[in-house]
């Protein structure tokens, strides 16, 4: 039985075929958990370095099917083969990161800007938020998703948050505040 490499570029809740042979497949890379299925079957969650090492019986399939779950494209490499794929590589060094800046430059009054922390494209996770607030008397706040105080950014001052997950950053004041917000992603190349 041969081996396969198969590369697929998936949008949100894109499904795409492989049509490859095999006794197992291992998702060999996925920034998110990716569900698949096969002829016969359901779909099933697998994330990173997972997968079916044999099928009952030393059955077979020539068909699996992937599917995007995220709200954001990714890239996903899985492996088709016989016999079982044996994964032994060790992170030796952080995947290399990338920053983005966000576009505005003020927060309006009683405002908050999400970031809701999905990776798109070759991203695959963020990393870290960062802000600065530059405004020389207000005070700025990063809240979770329900609107609940995580930090409070004082002026005049940066922070970088080691935050994958999606938080809002927001402005509690009458006026609105000057600042800058990025987000730093590790990406897969």
């Amino acid at each position: 039985m041969s081996l396969n490499y198969n590369i697929l570029k998936l949008a949100p809740g894109q499904i795409d075929a492989i049509n490859a042979e095999g006794s197992n497949f291992h998702v060999v890379f996925a920034p998110v958990d990716v569900e698949i299925m096969w002829p016969g079957g359901v779909f099933a969650t697998f994330p990173q370095g997972t997968g079916v090492d044999e099928f009952p019986n030393g059955g077979k399939f020539n068909r699996l099917h992937v599917k995007n779950p995220s709200l954001g494209d990714i890239f996903v490499v899985i492996w088709v083969g016989g016999p079982k794929f044996k994964d032994n590589r060790s992170a030796i060094i952080e995947p290399k990161t990338r920053g983005k800046g966000w576009n505005g430059s003020t927060l309006a009054a009683t405002t908050a800007q999400a970031f809701n922390g999905i990776p798109t494209g070759n991203q695959i996770r963020r990393k870290a938020i960062q802000v600065t607030n530059l405004d020389a008397n207000l005070k700025l706040q990063v809240r979770d998703t329900s609107g609940y105080i995580i930090l409070t950014v004082f002026p005049e001052t940066s922070i970088t948050l080691p935050i994958s997950e999606a938080c809002d950053v927001y402005n509690p004041n009458g006026a609105g505040v000057a600042l800058n917000i990025s987000e730093i992603w590790w990406e897969a190349n």
